[in-house]
């Protein structure tokens, strides 16, 4: 969706794109190598989050577990290969793309009015009022009073394009299972 909006006649592939992620076969992907991935390709990146980084480097599943609890770690081992995420968050760690702090709406409704596009994590079980957790990025294109909007990709035949929910709703999917867990990433094309 990032490259679709600032480069629209651009010839990359949903191959290119799960190399430029890391992406294994029947797994998930964290958002370190697409990240950095955007910035080599001279995008500007900001990640704001509580997560550290070269701690998860060091530690690995063991860190997942403190900072999001034994759900939301389990989730993240079965569905990632946690040893190859841990060497790509030390480059990570010291690309200084990431605030260790909780993302707030302010953030939010300031990156947006400075033109870039809004990727949050959310918990997609919750966001669909379902039981259960399953991360998930969104990209979040406009605040107002009572809704955000936002496009969602879902899977292959689940996505919702120019999707609204009401931001109490939406703010509790983001920081699922609490506000440590709220993830805010900031793109844009200079």
């Amino acid at each position: 969706m990032i490259l679709d909006y600032f480069e629209p006649y651009n010839n990359i592939t949903i191959y290119d794109l799960e190399e430029s992620t890391h992406k294994l076969p029947g797994m998930a992907t964290w958002n370190m190598a697409g990240l950095l991935w955007l910035q080599d390709r001279g995008y500007e990146v900001k990640n704001i989050e509580l997560f550290d980084y070269t701690r998860f480097a060091n530690e690995g599943y063991k860190y997942l577990i403190e900072i999001w609890g034994q759900t939301v770690a389990d989730h993240a081992r079965d569905k990632t290969d946690i040893p190859s995420e841990q060497k790509i968050a030390l480059q990570f760690a010291n690309s200084k793309i990431s605030e260790r702090r909780i993302p707030t709406w302010h953030d939010l409704e300031d990156f947006l009015k400075q033109g870039y596009l809004v990727i949050a994590q959310v918990n997609s079980r919750y966001l669909n009022r379902k039981e259960g957790y399953n991360g998930h990025f969104v990209l979040i294109y406009d605040l107002d009073k009572y809704n955000v909007h936002f496009h969602d990709p879902g899977g292959t035949t689940t996505h919702h394009p120019n999707r609204q929910e009401p931001r109490d709703h939406f703010y509790r999917a983001w920081g699922d299972p609490d506000e440590k867990a709220l993830i805010l990433m900031a793109i844009k094309k200079p």
